[in-house]
């Protein structure tokens, strides 16, 4: 009998990769960085995207989703995911 699930099925769920690591369909949304990509931070669109789901009450983003704050990011700016 082999030690290896037989189906993705198999896995228990504290061991599944992600959905998104998992996926193996190329797609353009949602994007998820990968090391090397060099992505842009629209400061001003991130806040606003942050208030709308916060006035609809979509799901609570919590401040852990406002970084700018922390690495005192004032305007929009490129960076390279590392």
């Amino acid at each position: 009998m082999p030690c290896f699930p037989q189906a993705y099925s198999d896995i228990p769920d504290a061991y599944r990769p992600s959905e998104w690591l998992a996926q193996t369909v190329p797609r353009k949304s949602p994007y998820y960085p990968q090391m090397g990509d060099e992505v842009m931070f629209f400061k001003e669109g991130y806040q606003e995207y942050l208030n709308t789901v916060r006035t609809k009450e979509v799901y609570d983003p919590g401040d852990k989703c406002e970084p700018y704050e922390k690495l005192n990011i004032k305007v929009s700016r490129c960076f390279t995911y590392k």
